[in-house]
């Protein structure tokens, strides 16, 4: 009996070293264009790196039509 008792401990540290590791979250407060308040957006380090990656592409994207004078034009 005793040796049952030490396999099924043994069984049960598996699982638990099986799980995974839980990313820490980063918190940052993000202020919305035409608002004063402030709002909390917690993500991880990958997640905030395809945030701020989409970002700079959606804000290159904005300079590229600007400059190539695709923005909206005053005779309209």
């Amino acid at each position: 009996m005793l040796v049952t008792g030490t396999a099924s401990l043994a069984q049960e540290a598996q699982p638990a070293a099986a799980e995974p590791v839980k990313e820490k979250k980063i918190c940052r407060a993000l202020t919305p264009t035409g608002s004063i308040m402030a709002k909390r957006k917690c993500m991880t380090k990958a997640e905030w790196a395809r945030f701020n990656a989409e970002n700079q592409k959606q804000a290159e994207n904005f300079r590229d039509r600007q400059s190539n004078g695709g923005g909206m034009s005053s005779a309209q």
